[in-house]
């Protein structure tokens, strides 16, 4: 079963469907999904919630330093993540 990412970890979907992923230029199936359900939702909002408190504490030059380290990270990341995304949306690479 494919799972949602939550709070900094991998959760299991509440529910039993997923959904295909498929490049719509090719037709080509490239990942699937779980369709997420009000319970997962909930869960995701609550975490989302929680997280926000501990990042309005959080000085802003760490702030600062982790979104940094993000695009970094984004950045060394970019033939890989460029490859994913157009196989997603059926655009060219270019």
């Amino acid at each position: 079963m494919a799972t949602h990412f939550i709070a900094g970890e991998y959760v299991k979907s509440s529910g039993t469907t997923t959904q295909e992923i498929v490049n719509p230029a090719t037709g080509a199936v490239v990942g699937i999904a779980p369709r997420g359900t009000l319970d997962d939702v909930n869960i995701a909002v609550q975490a989302a919630s929680d997280a926000f408190l501990g990042w309005w504490d959080t000085p802003a030059a760490k702030r600062g330093a982790i979104l940094y380290n993000t695009v970094r990270a984004i950045r060394d990341s970019v033939e890989e993540l460029a490859r994913l995304l157009t196989s997603e949306q059926g655009k060219p690479l270019a």
